[in-house]
């Protein structure tokens, strides 16, 4: 334990600033650098790959770790840790050194979490808070500092897991009774920081207009509120009016079906470029950006809504030069939103206020090219359009063309916008006039031909002469430093010179810093308008992505109505049909009130679940207003997509493949309703044979006759088809195959009807299992096939419309029926050559073991 009296007073101050922000890593701020120290510095110099020192501070013997970064190129170092989960606290000097003081004061002015670093333009990074609002629901409150977006509503826990991992939000403050649901939002979302805080954290703050008589939604805001002001200080940005998230306007996705179908990145590699996103993704701004990705997680389902946005599309698709001429204008649009909270929250540099002046320049032409667009949408955009063009003029008329990143460096204002600024300036100027008289003069009078006048920040403006000079060096010059090989000087006028100068440039940095200061609050000011244009350039820019992928894509116009019935023809799936070298093979599906339910069989590799998907995705994509890939459209609204395709260990919850089939099967169960869509395959894969086939058959029957939801249901179980004759809505399709010379090719057609056989084995020999293994297979099928029928009572075999497989246990004393099992259960695509070969050593260790 270090003794505090034996620490120097900067030290001393140090500890006393820590130990009001022990959970933090302190940047403090000594000169040019940030100083890290004690257990701070261990973890800062590990995080960010910087060297670790220590030397004494004070008397005391021993050594104190510390590291540090320079202050004027602190923001990666920050970025880094902020990325890696840790708070930091920012401590500066709040005034200048003085001779004679020992210390400087410094305060903490800004403390940075995961969910308030609003300098990151890479990703969304949303702050949430969470309080229990009643039995089971929650009320929840969030936002985007880098956007100003602040959203709230109340719900149940379904709904908020599914809001968490549409938003992911990286820090979440909440109570101590919200505990027993962290675990299943780390599930969700396991980059979210969680803080508990005290209850008396979420004391209501009288300070937000909703329109709400909800005192937990209000809890929630507040809370948000004194989290940002509590860790911003003097830096917050100025937030947008809190909106009610309200979930009933848009589809309902869950967790599980966000992921199945790859909305905003893929499952196998996390890219978003293999995701629904990758490809609508055109966008030019953030702001396009930004509202593509909450469009595609909130579909809508009011009809009008989403004929406003395919009204727009295609008002662009036909209208070429309009349609390249406002690209070219988006083109130059910066992040209007991020600059703006930037701007607002007192951190942004001179840079940023030009880039913020190129991205309004061009907004009047930008509105006047609207005019030439057709549609309601576009109509609503173009009222009230603000162009900002006071704002443009205002920073036109102050600020320097290239302004300098620093906004203490001076060089900012243009000349004639401050009448003292310009004296001052023409002092400086003249100034250096003023020395290079002085130099000519004073080689002169010295006979020094290499006499130098030179300037440092210690010394000062001084006299240089080499050491063969020195015996010319007048009387009056008065000695200040020697140096290996010269000395230098000052005289009474060089040193009246320089009060003047430096008083000059002094003057200028302040006056300079303080109309900017000035520019940044007018901006400020207009906060409603630069968000309102802002949103408004985020919608045209979706549009536009929206259009260029339908022209590049030969994409059609999905018809929306309000009917149940949804029909497709000639579909594709919008991620493989951009990435899939060969040509992609469309496919149909019609699905009405009198035929609600298909049973789709083929072999696996056959393309079922992409047919799966590929449904769903074309559904999505019309009610988020886009084309879609397919010849032509006809998609009565759901209110509900689930997707229950293919299923993984969860090794976090300790849950089987088959039981977290189970759990998400289950979920689709208790919330579909008669206007979703839910697309499930291989339902019951994960247990016994005659399991799985029990299950999946329940599941169907519940489906068809509880809740009538529009279903593709994807099986291997080939007895499911018989269903056809039996419950009215369902049907059959199939995914065709070439069978040439024993060998199979798949075609990937969807057809009407039921495939003949699984061609499971056949699978098994594209898949490379040694011939030996597949001749066994075929054998052992073949025995299994003719054993099952001889054990069939006499009474039921004669019966068309009982299935055996249902009423039968599987033959005792048959020990080869796992490998069929084992055939069956293989997923080609996720099997890796270790997994293979493991596979293969017991199917070879099965197959030595005699019928």
């Amino acid at each position: 334990m270090i003794n505090k009296k034996n620490l120097t007073p900067a030290l001393k101050q140090y500890l006393e600033i820590k130990e009001k922000h022990k959970d933090a890593l302190l940047l403090f701020r000594m000169g040019d650098f940030y100083e890290l120290f004690f257990q701070d510095a261990v973890t800062a110099a590990r995080e960010l790959e910087i060297t670790l020192t220590s030397r004494n501070f004070g008397k005391s013997t021993e050594k104190v770790p510390m590291c540090g970064v320079p202050y004027h190129s602190v923001e990666p170092y920050i970025e880094k840790l902020i990325r890696k989960g840790y708070k930091v606290a920012i401590c500066e000097q709040v005034e200048e050194p003085k001779p004679g003081k020992k210390i400087v004061k410094r305060e903490v002015i800004r403390v940075i979490t995961p969910g308030t670093y609003f300098e990151d333009e890479k990703e969304e990074r949303f702050l949430m808070a969470i309080y229990p609002s009643g039995k089971k629901r929650y009320s929840i409150a969030w936002t985007d500092l880098s956007t100003g977006d602040v959203f709230f509503t109340t719900t149940d826990k379904e709904h908020l897991l599914s809001i968490i991992d549409k938003f992911k939000p990286k820090e979440i403050i909440a109570p101590e009774k919200v505990k027993t649901i962290f675990k299943e939002i780390k599930q969700i979302c396991p980059e979210s920081f969680i803080q508990i805080k005290e209850e008396s954290f979420f004391k209501t703050l009288n300070k937000f207009h909703i329109e709400s008589n909800n005192e937990t939604e209000l809890k929630v805001l507040s809370s948000i509120e004194k989290f940002i002001e509590e860790t911003q200080l003097e830096f917050k940005p100025k937030l947008k009016k809190a909106r009610r998230y309200v979930e009933e306007n848009f589809i309902y996705l869950d967790p599980f079906t966000c992921k199945s179908l790859e909305l905003t990145e893929s499952i196998h590699n996390s890219k978003k470029e293999f995701s629904l996103f990758g490809v609508l993704d055109k966008t030019t701004t953030g702001m396009g950006r930004r509202f593509l990705k909450f469009s595609i997680l909130h579909p809508l389902k009011s009809k009008e809504s989403i004929d406003r946005r395919l009204e727009a599309v295609e008002s662009l698709i036909s209208s070429m030069f309009i349609r390249d001429e406002i690209e070219k204008i988006l083109k130059e649009i910066y992040d209007i939103e991020r600059i703006f909270s930037k701007i607002s929250s007192g951190i942004a540099s001179p840079k940023d206020l030009a880039a913020f002046r190129r991205s309004i320049k061009e907004l009047p032409s930008l509105k006047k090219l609207l005019n030439g667009l057709s549609g309601k949408l576009f109509k609503e955009i173009k009222k009230d359009f603000d162009t900002l063009e006071d704002i443009y003029h205002e920073l036109e008329r102050v600020i320097v063309e290239n302004p300098p990143f620093s906004p203490r460096e001076g060089g900012i204002i243009k000349r004639g916008v401050d009448k003292q600024l310009d004296e001052l300036r023409k002092i400086t100027e003249e100034g250096e006039e003023i020395l290079k008289q002085i130099e000519e003069r004073e080689r002169k009078r010295t006979g020094i031909a290499s006499l130098k006048i030179k300037f440092n920040n210690v010394f000062g403006y001084h006299i240089e002469i080499s050491k063969p000079n020195l015996h010319l060096v007048p009387e009056d010059y008065i000695r200040r430093q020697t140096l290996v090989n010269a000395e230098r000087f000052i005289t009474p006028e060089l040193k009246e010179f320089e009060e003047k100068i430096l008083s000059a440039k002094e003057k200028i940095e302040k006056i300079e810093y303080e109309i900017f200061s000035n520019l940044r609050k007018f901006i400020t000011k207009n906060a409603e308008r630069i968000q309102k244009t802002a949103e408004k350039i985020g919608l045209i820019d979706f549009l536009l992505s929206l259009s260029k992928v339908a022209i590049e894509r030969n994409y059609c116009k999905p018809e929306i109505t309000t009917g149940y019935s949804i029909t497709i023809e000639e579909g594709k799936h919008p991620v493989l049909e951009k990435f899939l070298e060969e040509d992609f093979i469309p496919n149909s599906i019609n699905l009405a009130e009198s035929a609600f339910l298909s049973i789709v069989t083929g072999p696996n590799m056959g393309g079922k679940s992409v047919f799966l998907r590929q449904t769903a995705l074309i559904v999505l994509m019309a009610q988020i207003g886009s084309f879609v890939p397919a010849k032509s459209a006809k998609i009565g609204i759901v209110d509900r997509i689930f997707s229950r395709v293919g299923a993984s260990d969860n090794v976090s919850r300790g849950l089987s493949t088959f039981m977290m089939e189970m759990v998400e099967t289950a979920n689709i169960l208790s919330n579909a309703t008669k206007r979703s869509l839910l697309i499930l395959d291989e339902i019951g894969r994960g247990t016994s044979t005659f399991d799985g086939m029990s299950i999946a058959r329940a599941v169907v029957e519940y489906i068809a006759e509880k809740i009538k939801a529009k279903t593709l249901f994807a099986t291997h179980y080939h007895e499911l088809t018989e269903l056809e004759k039996e419950i009215e809505g369902v049907f059959n399709l199939h995914v065709t195959v070439k069978e040439i010379n024993g060998r199979i090719i798949f075609t990937h057609k969807v057809v009407p009807g039921s495939s003949e056989k699984s061609y499971g084995i056949h699978v098994a020999r594209l898949a490379g299992l040694p011939e030996e293994v597949i001749k066994r297979a075929e054998e052992l099928l073949l025995s299994m096939e003719n054993n099952i029928t001889n054990k069939i009572p006499a009474n039921i075999k004669n019966k068309d419309d009982t299935l055996p497989l249902f009423t039968l246990k599987e033959p005792e004393n048959y020990p080869h029926s796992e490998i069929l099992k084992e055939l069956e259960t293989i997923d080609i695509s996720t099997t890796t050559p270790l997994d293979a070969l493991m596979i293969l050593a017991r199917l070879k260790k099965l197959a030595s073991r005699k019928v």
